[in-house]
C-alpha cells in the first residue's frame, strides 16, 4: 500500500507542477506582450540634479491668498522662476538652435512698442572687431523683423533682405578680385 500511495503522490505533484507551469507560462505570455512592454530609462545624473533642485531651490513657505476678505493664505512648496519684464515690448526675437540639445550663445533682440531697438545681446552688430559686412547685414535684418502683421509676412520681409545679400555675394564671387565689395553693396 505504501508504494501505491507514493506513486499517487508522484502523479499528484506532477499534475500540480504542470498546472503551475501552464499558469505561469500564460501569465508570462500576457505580461510580455509587445503592447504591454513599457521602458523606463532613468539617468542617474538627471535624477541627482532634480533632487538637488528640489531640495535647494524650492520655497517651502510659498503662500497663496485664498480669501482676500479674511486674509487667509495656503502655504505650499513651489519651485518656480519669475521673470521681470520692463516692457511692454512689441517683440523679442531669439534665434533657435539648429540642433536639439545644442547650447547656443545668449542672443536676442528686443523692440519697444514704437519699433525702436530696446535691447540687443550677442549679435555681431554690437561687437567690435567683427566684419562690417555682417554688421550691415544684421542691421538691415533687424529693421525688417517688425514688418508685417503675421509671422509669414515677417519671414517674407526678412527673406527679401537675405536673398538680396545672397545675390550680392554671388555677384561678388564672380567679379575680378580687385573689385571692392563695399562698392558692390552700396551701388
Amino acid at each position: 500500500m505504501k508504494i501505491q500511495e507514493a506513486q499517487d503522490m508522484v502523479v499528484l505533484y506532477d499534475s500540480l507542477q504542470l498546472a503551475h507551469k501552464c499558469i505561469l507560462n500564460s501569465f508570462y505570455g500576457y505580461v510580455m506582450r509587445n503592447d504591454l512592454k513599457k521602458k523606463l530609462t532613468i539617468s542617474y545624473p538627471c535624477v541627482m540634479l532634480n533632487v538637488d533642485v528640489a531640495r535647494n531651490n524650492t520655497n517651502d513657505q510659498y503662500q497663496t491668498l485664498v480669501n482676500p476678505v479674511n486674509k487667509t493664505y495656503t502655504t505650499h512648496s513651489e519651485c518656480s522662476i519669475e521673470f521681470e519684464v520692463d516692457g511692454p515690448y512689441k517683440a523679442m526675437i531669439i534665434p533657435a538652435s539648429k540642433e536639439e540639445g545644442i547650447l547656443i550663445k545668449k542672443r536676442y533682440v528686443v523692440f519697444n512698442d514704437d519699433g525702436t531697438l530696446a535691447e540687443l545681446k550677442g549679435f555681431e552688430i554690437k561687437r567690435r572687431g567683427e566684419l562690417k559686412l555682417i554688421k550691415i547685414f544684421q542691421a538691415e535684418l533687424f529693421d525688417k523683423f517688425l514688418n508685417g502683421s503675421t509671422l509669414e509676412e515677417c519671414y517674407s520681409a526678412v527673406a527679401v533682405v537675405a536673398n538680396r545679400w545672397l545675390d550680392l555675394l554671388d555677384i561678388y564671387s564672380s567679379l575680378p578680385r580687385m573689385v571692392d565689395l563695399t562698392r558692390v553693396i552700396y551701388h
